[in-house]
């Protein structure tokens, strides 16, 4: 054991289930909702009668904008 590990908190294994919960209250606070019923053909659905396309890749795009700015010229390019 080094000096290093010795000054070290020791580990918790986080409970799954608080986890869940936590995560659950994130969602409902953010207003997501639970839909077991989801597809991927609803999921593209309601992103579309949002006016998100998906083809856009406009997060992808501006992740890669924010960078790699001096490279990259995609759609969004600024």
């Amino acid at each position: 054991m080094t000096a290093l590990s010795q000054n070290l908190p020791p580990i918790k294994i986080a409970d799954k289930e608080d986890m869940i919960r936590a995560f659950d209250q994130i969602l409902a606070a953010s207003g997501v909702e639970y839909d077991p019923d989801i597809t991927p053909e609803k999921l593209r659905q309601m992103m579309l009668d949002e006016g998100i396309r998906s083809e856009d890749d406009f997060l992808s795009s501006e992740l890669m904008w924010m960078r790699y700015p001096e490279d990259y010229h995609g759609e969004y390019d600024r």
